[in-house]
């Protein structure tokens, strides 16, 4: 059954598909793994039935029981991943270069190969990422809002200033 024609057409199929039913990225492919993380999502809803709610509504256990058996059938999770974005890796390569340097010039007489103590950098550290971060480039528009959010349990935060 195609996932796009698995329930009503005014309901969007991205928004509530089985990793963000049972809260498990689409990394995760150990059986172990997917089961224990179900496990947790589990128990969430159980303790609390609100805890647990994608685009407003609340989670189900029978959601999550349908989410298990897409997940653990290698046809229907292939299927669903159709319906999830990649987990993006910061771009912090660059950010590993600059804390060497910093490393090495702070330790004067030193071979510089590998820094050990980066101890002094948690003095510097938070306005260098907001300077870094304020750098890179958005996300691409063209993905939609919904995509642009992320995903329970972290949700929409408030940005201090």
């Amino acid at each position: 059954m195609s996932v796009w024609r698995r329930g009503s057409l005014t309901e969007n199929p991205y928004v509530r598909n089985a990793f963000r039913v049972a809260r498990l990225e689409r990394e995760v492919v150990r059986r172990l793994s997917v089961a224990q993380r179900i496990g947790e999502a589990r128990d969430v809803v159980e303790r609390d039935a609100q805890a647990h709610a994608i685009a407003g509504k609340p989670v189900t256990q029978e959601e999550i029981n349908k989410a298990e058996s897409i997940l653990h059938s290698p046809e229907r999770r292939i299927l669903e991943e159709l319906l999830v974005h990649a987990t993006e890796a910061p771009p912090v390569k660059h950010i590993h270069r600059l804390a060497g340097n910093c490393a090495a010039e702070m330790t004067p007489g030193q071979t510089r190969q590998h820094a050990t103590d980066l101890s002094f950098l948690l003095v510097v550290v938070p306005e260098f990422m907001k300077r870094y971060l304020g750098g890179v480039k958005p996300a691409e528009p063209g993905f939609g809002a919904l995509e642009l959010d992320l995903a329970p349990p972290f949700g929409q935060q408030q940005e201090e200033e």
